[in-house]
């Protein structure tokens, strides 16, 4: 098995998801130095609990009002400086997750963001694991579900169980939209099952960032429907505002 990952390797000559330097065979998804700048970035902690984000389960007020009071999450995502050419390896890693289908970056997502639910919750081989479904037009220029394949890999690897609870639909839900109003507006989900049965079932809910809140929202008013018991929100990254990080844009809901 060893030989075989070793000629696996040479062949894919992979690179790091961030600066695209070749990596070596003790490195995955970021070279030494892009892992060095991500390890500084995921130490930022969050204004309302003073935790870093990875230790953190604060939510937003949108998802607060759509029964989820625990959103567990790795890192922030980083507003990018237009004028700076360089990518922090935080937002390299979502970019590579959600276009290139890269299993060392899956993998290192993973083993990520299950750190970060074995910190908050008790148990998570108990829990019912689910996500958030990719708007159709980007699974056909992609050809994947990204968050799919996280939460099945996270099931996977706490030992818990998996369960596809719903696709997109709406056209006008397709369309990228510009602000938050635009995403509330046009997110639309359905569950695959309409007579699915989550009664007493703990669900963790999983998604690659949460910009508002609205997708997440909204699936969970329909998981809270099919009679989930609790749900609790994972994410790799937020990028709604917090009251330590500076944003000039107003399209973004404030922490609670």
């Amino acid at each position: 098995m060893n030989i075989l990952k070793n000629i696996l390797f040479y062949i894919s000559v992979p690179k790091c998801a961030c600066c695209g330097e070749r990596l070596l065979k003790n490195e995955l998804a970021l070279c030494k130095v892009c892992k060095e700048k991500y390890n500084n970035l995921v130490q930022f902690n969050c204004s309302i609990c003073s935790k870093i984000y990875s230790e953190c389960t604060c939510t937003n007020r949108y998802l607060d009002a759509h029964f989820v009071h625990k959103h567990i999450k790795v890192f922030r995502y980083f507003q990018e400086d237009k004028t700076d050419e360089t990518t922090p390896p935080t937002n390299a890693l979502i970019y590579s997750l959600k276009q290139d289908h890269r299993a060392d970056v899956l993998e290192f997502l993973t083993n990520e963001i299950v750190r970060a639910i074995r910190a908050s919750v008790s148990n998570p081989e108990s829990y019912v694991f689910t996500s958030v479904p990719r708007r159709k037009a980007a699974i056909v220029e992609y050809g994947f579900d990204h968050a799919e394949l996280l939460a099945r890999q996270v099931a996977k690897k706490l030992g818990a169980k998996y369960l596809k609870t719903g696709y997109s639909l709406a056209k006008r839900a397709q369309k990228k939209a510009a602000n938050s109003s635009e995403r509330i507006t046009n997110v639309k989900f359905k569950l695959r099952n309409p007579k699915l049965d989550l009664s007493s079932k703990n669900v963790i809910l999983i998604d690659d960032i949460v910009t508002t809140g609205a997708s997440m929202g909204y699936m969970a008013t329909l998981l809270k429907g099919a009679g989930a018991k609790a749900i609790t929100a994972a994410s790799i990254a937020i990028a709604y505002r917090d009251r330590s990080t500076r944003f000039h844009t107003g399209d973004r809901f404030s922490p609670k």
